[in-house]
């Protein structure tokens, strides 16, 4: 996994979200996901996303702020954003909900985990946009309301492919290295 840059700096103008140094030791316990762990480690997992989501959501300005968050934090968001979209409802639902505000950055968090395989799907459902996704969620609307039906075609097709991968827990095994890897930046320790 590529080394992140870290940003705890700017945890100094808003609250604290990272969680409890006994949950970070738990985490820590159920990684990386089994079958027999699979009960706890989910939950577990589920709590840190929403401790980043709250973070990005705490700025003021009722945006997900992908900018303000350190690197490994920004990462694992986009990450589980990415997998919640596209297995709810595909390429076109990341793009027509705020989460697709970070589909420009996806790939290069995805890269970061070394799965070039799920980058290459997420640059190719990106490049449907001429000038690639904007981080807007208005802007982003009106791109894809011009956009040829060929779009939504390659769209679809590129959901497929997305589900076809082998990734027997999601992509929580590849949030799970980050978090491993920055526990500092997910827990009080």
């Amino acid at each position: 996994m590529a080394k992140r840059t870290s940003a705890v700096s700017k945890r100094a103008t808003t609250k604290d979200h990272r969680l409890s140094a006994a949950k970070g030791r738990e985490f820590l316990k159920l990684f990386p996901p089994t079958k027999q762990n699979w009960s706890k480690y989910f939950p577990a997992y589920v709590d840190i996303t929403i401790s980043v989501f709250k973070e990005a959501r705490s700025y003021g300005d009722d945006r997900i702020r992908f900018d303000l968050l350190s690197g490994p934090r920004r990462d694992v968001l986009l990450l589980d954003l990415l997998d919640a979209e596209v297995r709810g409802g595909g390429f076109e639902q990341l793009y027509g909900n705020s989460s697709g505000d970070g589909a420009h950055l996806m790939p290069a968090a995805i890269e970061a985990v070394g799965r070039k395989d799920i980058a290459a799907i997420v640059k190719a459902a990106n490049a449907c946009f001429p000038k690639g996704p904007a981080a807007s969620s208005s802007r982003r609307s009106a791109e894809s309301d011009r956009l040829p039906p060929a779009a939504l075609k390659t769209w679809d097709k590129l959901s497929s492919r997305f589900f076809r991968l082998d990734l027997p827990f999601k992509l929580t095994h590849l949030g799970g290295q980050i978090i491993a890897a920055y526990p500092g930046e997910f827990f009080k320790l």
